[in-house]
């Protein structure tokens, strides 16, 4: 997982800032990675975070490998010699 951080003070607006973060999101979209976004609030001073979390999609169960099952034989109870 890779997260990238647009400060909204690092920008000349809000807007450029949120702009920035969101065409980001659009490309690591496009290269196949899931992308979630989010807006922080820095308690310091009130500062908008923007934040984007790109990783690479889970695969689905149909794609991933998965070694066959083991059977699991039960032991048999072994026929002990009868005494007469």
């Amino acid at each position: 997982m890779t997260t990238h951080y647009f400060i909204e003070t690092d920008f000349a607006s809000t807007q450029l800032a949120r702009q920035a973060r969101n065409e980001l999101a659009q490309q690591l979209r496009a290269q196949g990675l899931n992308c979630h976004a989010l807006t922080l609030l820095r308690a310091t001073d009130n500062v908008r975070i923007f934040t984007l979390e790109a990783n690479q999609p889970e695969l689905s169960l149909e794609d991933k490998s998965t070694k066959p099952k083991r059977r699991v034989m039960k032991s048999r109870d072994r026929l002990k010699p009868q005494v007469v």
